[in-house]
């Protein structure tokens, strides 16, 4: 009769090899998603160029590389999920220097030297380093959020007429609007900013 309390040895593993061949098997048969989730994340916010993606691509396959001894096994959905999951963060890193105040629209009210409220140049950099903290805060914001705030206050749109451009009611845009602005704010607060 088995002893219960024995411990079964583990199933043997795949030679390194052979691991090493289905990892980049898969990541080559991802490559068709990748390049789909990059672009269409950098385009909602004007990335034009095929280049910038071919960038942040090869920046995505660089973390996947380095951090391969950390990748669940390549024949699971897991592993998909966590390559993508890589193409993701390094958009949002290249948004992050994508979106910077000038590109957001607010670089002529920086440049308007006749702005009362601008007197020093302490101001100035003070007014510079909070909007870039805005501004990056609206690039970590999960992407309805982000698109409702900056139709909203970039483009000047309407509830109704962004709920028309993404098709959705006009309630869930006012929601996204709410509930991103909460996020900004909360976020800046705990930054250290003063609202």
């Amino acid at each position: 009769m088995p002893n219960r309390g024995a411990m079964l040895p583990p199933p043997p593993s795949p030679p390194a090899g052979e691991v090493e061949r289905a990892f980049e098997e898969r990541l080559l048969a991802l490559q068709e998603r990748m390049y789909a989730c990059a672009l269409a994340r950098l385009r909602r916010y004007g990335a034009r160029a095929l280049r910038e993606v071919e960038d942040v691509l090869q920046g995505a396959v660089r973390r996947v590389l380095e951090a391969r001894q950390h990748a669940p096994p390549p024949d699971t959905k897991a592993f998909d999920f966590w390559v993508l999951g890589h193409v993701r963060n390094a958009c949002r890193d290249r948004l992050r220097k994508f979106l910077t105040p000038e590109r957001m629209g607010v670089g002529e009210f920086l440049a308007d030297p006749e702005d009362d409220r601008l007197q020093s140049p302490a101001r100035l950099l003070e007014t510079r380093e909070v909007l870039q903290a805005v501004v990056t805060a609206i690039a970590d914001l999960p992407i309805l959020e982000r698109q409702a705030l900056v139709a909203h206050y970039r483009r000047g749109l309407s509830p109704s007429e962004i709920a028309h451009r993404y098709s959705t009611t006009r309630t869930a845009v006012e929601s996204r609007i709410q509930r991103g602005r909460e996020r900004v704010r909360h976020r800046l607060r705990r930054e250290g900013w003063s609202l």
